[in-house]
């Protein structure tokens, strides 16, 4: 099982985008009209469909739309890119003769292609006359004389046309360097001049699949969502955690429910998790971090597998059955969604760490801001622990260089009234003009890629030279003469 699958649906204004997410999804998800620009913000729709499974459609604006108001739709356009997994670029047949809409749709093909993993040309066809109309002057709509190997009919109402008589809608063809596949069914004149010009002006030797639909009159729909469903398919040949166990493996999941889990329900990647190993015919126990120990009581064997939340994972560590495996969701889900090897070399880099080494600590998170979020108050909870851990060591370095201090007044950064302080006198000063953010020389360390304090650096004494630097007084009285050995930290 994997989530909802983000499918984004891109083009210029009335390309026909909106019509199309209408026909995917039997209803009247976005507003259909042949004003231009008539979807704004992106909309989204969260369906269940045969053959592709649970995902979300996102219906664009145009990357054409004009104006300062249209600039920032196209801005919202392109951050949608970043959601998904699958984009459908719909191109309308009305630009197929229009080189500049065609070299505009080629910028927009190659951003679109590269930002997600998998892309679907659709070709919507708007010809009046598609789906009813013969390719071939000599076939009538009627006629009963195409014989078994036409390929010429958009439609055949007699019963006549052989097997291969193909319909307008639901062509596909695969393309590379400009030349077609073998395909499903058989295609008219014009359709393959469609296929041909999009191939080589947008494509332009790239590979692509291409659908040919008419989204006014549902033609295509099915060839299009098989595509789609075939797509599907092959990403969830990517397992989760199932690779870890067998059928009939105990598993046992550690889910503390704190302020952040949502009320009734699981988050999703348990949910995913659950589902997976229950599909694999594993045995699937969960419990809260409090209830752990009693847990593993009352299992008659060790779980041949337990996977918890990173926020309890030293608890589980130390409390588990040695021959029982240990992972995280975090873990898990960065080995499924492709990130692992960066959050190797993350983990990598904490034993290159030192005392005065910086840490970013970021949370993304879609729900509404909660306190124990870790840009919160879970984050001062953790900066006075690494206060607790750390901070005695950097005064004893500070008595080490000989520095005489009350110590007994000792305070920290984040203290209540140093904290208030330092934020308004750096308020005031820079409203005053008297501090401003600059590039400035520091101690760099090579290895650990940040600044070092001074205490960790070996000194070495070496011959200089004093520069002499004269700052003339406004009324021109005078000046002010200053002597340093780094004069380029006084330009």
């Amino acid at each position: 099982m994997i989530e909802r699958t983000h499918i984004g649906i891109f083009g210029k204004r009335n390309a026909g985008k909106s019509s199309i997410i209408n026909m995917l999804t039997n209803q009247e998800v976005s507003i259909v009209s042949p004003l231009p620009g008539t979807t704004t913000d992106p909309v989204t729709k969260p369906i269940e469909i045969n053959g592709i499974g649970a995902c979300v459609f996102i219906d664009t604006a145009g990357y054409d739309d004009a104006g300062e108001i249209g600039a920032m739709r196209v801005t919202k356009t392109k951050q949608v890119l970043q959601r998904c997994d699958i984009s459908l670029f719909v191109i309308p047949t009305t630009i197929i003769d229009n080189k500049d809409e065609l070299n505009k749709a080629a910028e927009w093909y190659k951003l679109i292609s590269e930002r997600t993993a998998r892309t679907i040309v659709v070709i919507n066809e708007f010809s009046e006359n598609s789906g009813s109309d013969c390719g071939s002057g000599d076939c009538g709509e009627n006629s009963g004389d195409c014989g078994e190997n036409s390929g010429n009919c958009y439609k055949n109402n007699s019963g006549d046309c052989g097997e291969n008589s193909g319909v307008n809608g639901g062509v596909k063809r695969e393309f590379e360097n400009g030349k077609s596949s073998k395909c499903d069914i058989s295609i008219d004149i014009k359709t393959e001049n469609y296929i041909k010009t999009v191939s080589e002006t947008i494509l332009k030797g790239t590979k692509a699949e291409i659908v040919i639909v008419n989204a006014r009159k549902g033609e295509g729909k099915e060839e299009l969502l098989r595509v789609l469903g075939h797509i599907k398919e092959r990403t969830e040949e990517h397992k989760i955690v199932t690779h870890l166990v067998k059928p009939g493996d105990v598993v046992l999941l550690v889910m503390p429910q704190d302020i952040q889990a949502p009320a009734g329900r699981l988050i999703l990647p348990q949910v995913q998790t659950i589902r997976e190993l229950l599909d694999d015919k594993c045995i699937v126990v969960s419990c809260t971090t409090e209830n752990f120990k009693r847990t593993l009581t009352a299992l008659v064997t060790p779980p041949s597998l337990i996977v918890t939340d990173s926020q309890a994972f030293k608890e589980v560590y130390e409390n588990k059955p040695t021959e029982s495996r240990l992972t995280s969701f975090s873990v898990l889900f960065a080995q499924w969604k492709g990130d692992i090897n960066t959050f190797i070399q993350g983990a990598q880099a904490l034993s290159t760490l030192n005392d005065s080494s910086r840490i970013l600590i970021a949370e993304a998170c879609s729900h509404a801001p909660l306190a124990e979020d870790i840009g919160r108050e879970k984050f001062l909870e953790r900066a006075w622990e690494w206060k607790r851990q750390y901070g005695g060591r950097i005064i004893e370095q500070l008595k080490k260089m000989g520095s005489s201090c009350d110590w007994d007044r000792e305070r920290f950064t984040l203290d209540e009234g140093c904290n208030k302080a330092v934020v308004e006198v750096f308020n005031n000063l820079y409203e005053k003009g008297l501090i401003y953010r600059g590039e400035r020389i520091v101690n760099w360390c090579p290895h650990c890629k940040t600044s070092i304090s001074d205490a960790e650096v070996e000194y070495e004494d070496q011959a200089g030279h004093f520069w002499h630097l004269r700052y003339p007084f406004v009324d021109g009285s005078g000046y002010l003469e200053l002597a340093t050995t780094r004069p380029e930290t006084m330009l």
